[in-house]
């Protein structure tokens, strides 16, 4: 996974390089413009590239299983429907360490086995 400052960094060399300019060689002293940019020669590096996403913060995250746990609570069994009920009144008195070590893989094992029947499949690719 690359970080946002080493794609800057990245970013800079290869435009240091294709004005044909050593990118480790330091600025001129005499030069007042030695280590400024022309802006036309720069393209906005304040744009996210399309594949970099933000991590979730924790409150995000919690949030993120919360809605889970809703979505899961559409269709369950009696069983299912007990544990997420479970699961739901834990987040929200925040009985937890670590949502995504403690609460998430239940869930995601009560999703997947619904998901995985197929009938959820077909009637997706039935959606046209």
């Amino acid at each position: 996974m690359k970080f946002k400052t080493l794609q800057l960094f990245e970013h800079y060399h290869k435009v240091i390089r294709e004005q044909g300019e050593d990118p480790n060689a330091p600025p001129m002293e005499g030069d007042p413009a030695a280590g400024m940019e022309d802006p036309a020669s720069v393209q906005d590096v304040t744009e996210a590239p399309p594949e970099e996403t933000m991590p979730l913060t924790s409150e995000g995250e919690e949030q993120y299983i919360s809605d889970l746990i809703d979505a899961a609570l559409y269709k369950p069994s009696p069983e299912e429907a007990s544990t997420l009920t479970n699961l739901q009144s834990v987040m929200k008195m925040k009985r937890f360490q670590n949502a995504r070590e403690e609460i998430l893989p239940t869930v995601l094992s009560i999703i997947s086995a619904s998901s995985g029947e197929g009938s959820l499949k077909q009637e997706l690719q039935n959606i046209d």
